[in-house]
């Protein structure tokens, strides 16, 4: 068997984070620590992975001060003298990210011109409503132990820092993140919606990239992952920000439609063929005591047997 160094296992622990199921990446990570025994070299080796890991997931950093949360994103991703930085467009701040922890420092104002900006809060106003209404968990009366989760959004304008810059784009796209993650450790299972919708008037329309991500692991291991890219064409120029929103609904609402439908087949489908039939006595087999249930089938076999 070929020796591993530690660059190689930390170089295998990355591609390990990158694929991690939602919410599990603490556990993905806890565990490579038992494997490599070096977190030095660990935390080092992997904070590149866990930054791609943390915007390809649109994953929600607690911003101090603020009840939302700051959706990490590549549409924010600012490259500066200093190193990178990630914009929260709501806030009006930049900030250095600790991606193994999930912390902001060095909070740095960040100027929208107004140009873009009137566009942006009008659609981060909209969004936020949609989310408060359908993405924010809302533990049911008496549920004993709810599903964890949380949910942000977060909309950005072209990076430029002038109304002059914005002018000259040949086109401007104003971007549109809605994350939401459900976890239930205790149920074996977690959850994580993904979406991006790109707005771009000039071109009068709203093009989507949805990606939804279960991980369902009682007793085994199962994932799914689906992706949907819709496109919404603008019904005119000047369409409002609350009626782009709910374009981006309505068309969310027909891929939830689509999903339980898919999800209605499969069970009533490819899923009962690959479970185990039980047996006559309608009861699952107690494994462990199987060499009991063997002995006792011999000594009914003895017991019929006529004795000659």
């Amino acid at each position: 068997m070929a020796y591993l160094s530690s660059s190689d296992k930390v170089s295998l622990a990355s591609t390990f984070i990158l694929q991690s199921p939602p919410g599990e990446v603490n556990d993905v990570l806890s565990d490579l620590r038992l494997v490599i025994a070096d977190d030095a070299a660990l935390e080092q080796g992997i904070t590149h992975a866990l930054e791609e890991y943390n915007v390809d997931q649109l994953v929600g950093v607690d911003v101090p001060g603020e009840e939302y949360k700051m959706v990490l994103s590549e549409k924010g991703r600012l490259q500066t003298e200093d190193g990178v930085r990630y914009l929260d467009p709501r806030g009006g701040n930049s900030y250095v990210i600790d991606h193994i922890n999930l912390t902001v420092s060095d909070p740095q104002p960040y100027s929208i011109p107004t140009s873009l900006e009137t566009l942006r809060s009008g659609l981060q106003k909209a969004l936020d409503g949609y989310l408060t209404r359908h993405f924010v968990p809302q533990p049911k009366p008496g549920t004993a132990d709810p599903a964890l989760g949380d949910a942000a959004c977060a909309v950005f304008p072209p990076l430029v820092s002038s109304d002059e810059e914005a002018e000259q784009l040949a086109s401007k796209v104003w971007t549109m993140e809605i994350v939401s993650s459900r976890y239930k450790p205790s149920n074996y299972w977690s959850g994580r919606w993904r979406a991006r919708w790109e707005v771009e008037p000039e071109k009068m329309e709203v093009r989507g990239d949805i990606a939804v991500d279960v991980h369902y692991y009682e007793q085994g291991n199962v994932q799914l992952h689906t992706k949907f890219a819709p496109h919404i064409p603008l019904p005119s120029a000047s369409v409002t920000p609350e009626q782009i929103v709910q374009l981006v609904i309505d068309e969310e609402a027909r891929y939830h439609a689509k999903l339980t439908e898919s999800f209605e087949k499969m069970r009533d489908g490819g899923f009962r063929g690959l479970r185990r039939v039980l047996p006559v006595t309608r009861g699952k087999m107690d494994w462990d005591k199987v060499l009991g249930y063997k002995l006792g089938q011999e000594l009914a076999g003895t017991r019929s047997t006529p004795v000659v």
